[in-house]
């Protein structure tokens, strides 16, 4: 597949799922499953700063590559995608090809106190 040899998958990227978990009193924790652990090719799409309540919004949208497999066939946008320290929420799946590989739209925002 064009575009998605070996060599520019070159980020290490983890795929989380929601989970809820019992604590030991019984009650349903919200937290986060690993899914997947990928090779990811990263490309930037564009960023958008804001003005709002007294602060600067940036938002950062990326697009990720990665190798189809039934390890992340359901990938949703109820999902998140992990990079390094950074969580980008998931804001469209779409596959590549015929189970050639899949592009995950995510969106990370930063806020800036003026």
């Amino acid at each position: 597949m064009a575009g998605l040899d070996a060599g520019s998958l070159d980020r290490r990227i983890t795929i989380e799922r929601p989970d809820m978990r019992a604590d030991a009193l019984g009650t349903n924790i919200p937290g986060w499953v690993s899914l997947a652990r990928v090779w990811a090719q990263k490309v930037p799409q564009r960023a958008v700063e804001a003005w709002k309540a007294g602060s600067t919004a940036s938002t950062r949208e990326f697009m990720w590559r990665i190798r189809w497999s039934p390890q992340v066939a359901d990938i949703a946008t109820t999902d998140r995608l992990v990079h390094g320290d950074v969580v980008y929420e998931i804001s469209g799946v779409q596959e590549i090809g015929r189970r050639e590989g899949i592009e995950i739209i995510t969106v990370d925002s930063v806020e800036k106190v003026s």
